[in-house]
């Protein structure tokens, strides 16, 4: 992700609000990708978080454009994102590392853990949050049904699925029914004739 593809608006506005200003939305353009048949390009908006959440991305960029106010100015095009100190881009080794990290604190196999479960686990919020099956597959910008295997089912949406079941009223066997009642009324006709 280079900083050219990136605007941090306030209020809805097309450009990057002003240094020392926080913005209430970090708009991405993806230049390409798998699912872009015609080459448009894609853009996700991402909106602050009333509560304001510790992961909200639109605080974490209020938060880098601070630290660094002119790393996302638009002098720097060409430049990635994210980096380190000295300027390198910023590894995915790295991120893995402190994700595993993470994984290992809150007692979950580290081995579990990617940057790839970042996409799952997005995918996964998203599902758990209502969104449809198409919204999701488009945010993630998968060509193809396969984001489906990414989404983890969680214990919440579980509740009450048996109950529910067993209460569901659905004439199943109706079929069976219906061609059950057609042999009968054969059978008798023949007993009569």
């Amino acid at each position: 992700m280079r900083v050219e593809h990136i605007v941090c608006p306030i209020n809805g506005e097309d450009e990057s609000a002003p240094q020392g200003v926080l913005c209430t939305e970090v708009v991405m353009f993806m230049p390409g990708a798998k699912n872009d048949w015609m080459g448009q390009g894609t853009s996700a908006n991402i909106y602050a978080d009333e509560d304001g959440h510790p992961l909200c991305v639109v605080k974490l960029f209020n938060l880098m454009r601070s630290a660094k106010p002119s790393h996302l100015s638009t002098g720097n095009s060409g430049t990635h994102v994210f980096t380190l100190t000295s300027g390198k881009v910023l590894h995915r080794d790295k991120v893995e590392a402190k994700l595993r990290q993470a994984a290992q604190q809150l007692h979950v196999p580290a081995a579990m853990v990617s940057t790839h479960s970042l996409r799952a686990g997005g995918a996964t919020a998203m599902w758990a949050a209502g969104y449809s099956v198409e919204e999701i597959q488009r945010r993630g910008r998968w060509a193809s049904q396969c984001f489906r295997i990414y989404i983890w089912e969680g214990r919440e949406r579980a509740e009450g699925v048996g109950s529910r079941m067993l209460k569901a009223k659905v004439s199943m066997f109706a079929t069976m029914q219906s061609q059950a009642n057609r042999d009968l009324r054969e059978r008798l006709q023949h007993q009569r004739v």
